[in-house]
């Protein structure tokens, strides 16, 4: 939810798929991963971000500060237990 939260500042619309659904990288983990889609190459104006290097440069700032966001919270339930 950290990085969905930073990527909806880039003015991408929440299309609703949050959760646990099974997904791996390449094998199980016990560290946690996330699977971000930044658009859809069908919709035409997805496509046209996509396509923007600015658009690029807001979506990898906008992980990047999520990620960082992510952990933040995650050290800060840590303390709490």
């Amino acid at each position: 939810v950290s990085i969905l939260k930073r990527m909806l500042d880039t003015g991408l619309k929440e299309f609703g798929n949050i959760g646990n659904f099974n997904f791996t990288l390449n094998a199980i983990t016990d560290f946690p991963n996330c699977l971000v889609e930044i658009g859809f190459l069908s919709n035409k104006e997805d496509e046209e971000k996509i396509l923007n290097p600015k658009f690029h440069q807001k979506v990898a700032q906008s992980i990047y500060w999520g990620i960082k966001d992510f952990l933040k919270n995650s050290k800060d339930m840590s303390a709490k237990n």
